[in-house]
């Protein structure tokens, strides 16, 4: 009787060995597979934002409506009866010509300026104090930024 409950205690003792080496084993694999996942979003993320970038290149090869509605929707966010100044790349500034009367403000608030420092596509709005910024590489910027993801993108100038 003696033997057969030593061989019972035994026999519990390499079970509870076998459990805990088990819990081990699959909460190392949880963590693994935890880093492996975080790893292929990140890396997924990159892909999509590196994709991101090469399609806005190639709507930059005509940056003409770009910069159009880069300028309307820095337009959109100001008061209609506020003077402003809108500095776009020289190359742009054809397209903009008539985007007052589209955006429904007198021509006359709205002063363009042609600024071969502002990439091709992209505006700064300027009015009193405040400048904002629209371009391809600041939305691509701030798109990386939202996903938490630092330098995931190529230069998109």
């Amino acid at each position: 009787a003696d033997a057969r409950a030593a061989a019972t205690q035994a026999a519990q003792a390499d079970v509870a060995q076998a459990v805990a080496a088990l819990q081990s084993a699959r909460a190392v694999f949880e963590r693994e597979r935890r880093n492996l996942l975080a790893q292929a979003e990140s890396g997924l993320i990159r892909l999509a934002l590196a994709i991101a970038t090469r399609v806005c290149k190639r709507l930059l090869a005509d940056p003409g409506p770009v910069a159009r509605a880069n300028a309307r929707a820095l337009l959109d966010v100001v008061a209609r009866d506020h003077p402003v100044e809108l500095r776009v790349h020289p190359d742009d500034l054809t397209h903009l010509t008539d985007l007052a009367e589209s955006v429904a403000r007198p021509s006359e608030l709205v002063a363009l300026v042609p600024d071969p420092e502002v990439p091709r596509g992209g505006c700064v709005l300027r009015t009193g104090e405040s400048t904002a910024v629209a371009s391809v590489a600041e939305q691509l910027e701030r798109i990386a930024a939202a996903l938490c993801v630092d330098g995931a993108r190529e230069d998109a100038s």
